[in-house]
């Protein structure tokens, strides 16, 4: 959580200078949110390696993901109101130096949101038209089958964010993609590894023996949240205990009784 903050803390400033709501509360709301989508919604790494992994229907994960993380986005908002509210605690000054960039050289806020929307959208489209079409001949099913796909979807989000830029000479976007390797190199190293990892652990056969060990017993359904727990406790990472914890499960869903299109959900 608390990379979640130092990278929403600018952000945080800059709405509580201008609502004149408390820093605390926005930091609070921000990044709990943040995790939520985090660890709950593809097309975040972990969330979507599992669900790789596991075989399930990523448009079904993104709904489900949103049904469970904006009750722990609403349950953090109204904590921090209360809790600022409580200590009395004032927002930024307004005298204080805004460190964002001026409004006109920022870019308008639909383009914004479009590369992460648009393929938010396809790709639940894309499985919501397969609950409905389940034999993928209709018009709209063929409309949405290529463009719907996780990685075409991603990538149309990519040709989007080129809309943002205002200069698109070859310097320019020379330097654009070496800094987005740089910072997006850390996320697939911690992404590689814990499938890796995972894979390992698969490839070993506990997650068959445990299967076995644990059937019939009450606590099947809590099994995968008690690998999570595990993994994310003993080393940090949400993205690396989501696969692993991904591929622990993935050999047991048949002896669980979890084997079913929403039951991987």
């Amino acid at each position: 959580m608390r990379f979640r903050i130092i990278i929403l803390s600018g952000l945080s400033k800059s709405f509580s200078r201008k609502s004149g709501i408390a820093m605390p509360f926005m930091v609070t709301v921000l990044a709990t949110s943040l995790y939520s989508v985090h660890c709950l919604i593809p097309p975040h790494p972990g969330a979507l390696a599992a669900s790789g992994i596991i075989n399930a229907n990523i448009g079904y994960l993104i709904v489900i993901g949103v049904l469970f993380a904006v009750p722990g986005a609403l349950s953090a908002y109204f904590w921090s109101r209360w809790i600022t509210k409580r200590n009395n605690i004032s927002p930024v000054n307004e005298n204080e130096p805004d460190e964002n960039m001026p409004a006109e050289d920022l870019p308008p806020v639909f383009l914004s949101f479009l590369p992460i929307v648009v393929p938010l959208l396809l790709i639940t489209v894309k499985s919501l038209v397969g609950l409905i079409d389940k034999s993928g001949e209709g018009i709209i099913s063929r409309i949405f089958y290529f463009p719907g796909e996780p990685v075409i979807a991603l990538f149309i989000g990519v040709l989007l964010s080129l809309l943002l830029l205002k200069k698109k000479s070859i310097s320019e976007m020379n330097s654009l993609f070496s800094e987005a390797i740089v910072k997006a190199g850390p996320i697939l190293i911690i992404t590689a590894a814990g499938g890796m990892f995972g894979m390992v652990i698969k490839s070993t056969g506990i997650g068959e023996i445990l299967g076995k060990l644990l059937t019939g017993t009450s606590i099947g359904l809590f099994i995968p949240f008690l690998i999570a727990v595990v993994m994310k406790t003993a080393q940090g990472s949400s993205t690396v205990a989501i696969i692993t914890t991904a591929s622990f499960v993935a050999p047991m869903l048949t002896m669980l009784g979890l084997d079913t299109e929403w039951g991987k959900l």
